[in-house]
């Protein structure tokens, strides 16, 4: 009966606190709706964005040519109109990645290089910021800056030891270095793209590189070992015995020496076989 008492209580006190406070619980309740509905608006319109950015690069395409004739590919202009147009979206990511690579294939490297640096800036984390390093690098190499190219290649292997794009760095690098006139170290470097034997196109034109290098300097193919000595310890040792076998020994005390007679040797009769000395004596 009491807790029934008490329970009555509650909800009369309950009910009497949200009376004295309705203004302030209205005021949270709107303001969550709000909240909700803009965070419900927000997530609307990025989808909606994504989408249109989405169809804006599916709709640049290459020139409808002639049958017969190749078919032109679409200028750098459209794909930076779609990157400009959409940022912050993964569409409007690749067309700015895209658009610099189209620069870079009209030969136009300085302004490539400074679209690949945007990416850079703008999407340092998407998946495909490692093939943008690798266009700057390619940029300054186009444009005779072969040094700075060097370096962006050097940082790359540094960093990125895993990615996709290794090879293709260190295969460019090993290029620069032979430009350079540092052969040995271009050999290190095609030496080990050739040892991981991939099946990309860099590792496996690798191994032609090596033996074109070793035929235009030759001095970097490998000393041959030098030859084993010839003398053999159990020669040695055999030679030895046999000096030892044929010397003289010293006479045993108070024996006396006899002088050692040695004959001298006969005339041979001619006839008798015996082949005569021939002397170079006059």
């Amino acid at each position: 009966m009491d807790s029934d008492v008490k329970q009555s209580v509650d909800v009369f006190q309950l009910a009497a606190w949200v009376h004295a406070n309705r203004k302030r619980l209205i005021a949270i309740a709107v303001a969550a709706a709000v909240v909700g509905l803009s965070i419900g608006i927000y997530i609307w319109h990025g989808n909606q964005r994504e989408e249109s950015a989405n169809e804006a690069l599916a709709a640049v395409k290459p020139a409808i040519r002639a049958p017969g004739l190749p078919m032109t590919p679409p200028p750098a202009d459209a794909y930076l109109k779609v990157a400009n147009e959409y940022p912050s979206t993964a569409a409007g990511a690749r067309a700015l990645l895209v658009g610099a690579t189209a620069q870079f294939d009209a030969g136009n490297f300085k302004e490539a290089e400074a679209t690949f640096q945007r990416f850079l800036q703008d999407y340092p984390d998407y998946p495909l910021s490692s093939q943008a390093q690798i266009g700057v690098a390619a940029s300054l190499e186009a444009q005779g800056k072969t040094a700075e190219a060097a370096t962006h290649y050097k940082e790359f292997r540094e960093r990125h030891a895993s990615d996709s794009a290794m090879p293709q760095a260190t295969s460019a690098l090993a290029r620069l270095y032979e430009a350079q006139g540092k052969p040995d170290q271009a050999l290190k470097l095609y030496e080990e793209l050739a040892s991981k034997r991939n099946n990309d196109t860099w590792s496996q034109e690798a191994p032609i590189q090596v033996q074109e290098l070793l035929t235009k300097h030759p001095e970097l193919k490998p000393k041959p070992a030098p030859a084993p000595e010839a003398t053999v310890p159990a020669v040695k040792s055999l030679i030895q015995s046999a000096i030892a076998a044929g010397s003289t020994s010293a006479p045993p005390r108070g024996a006396t020496s006899a002088p050692v007679m040695i004959p001298a040797p006969a005339t041979p009769k001619p006839g008798s076989g015996i082949p005569l000395m021939i002397t170079n004596k006059p």
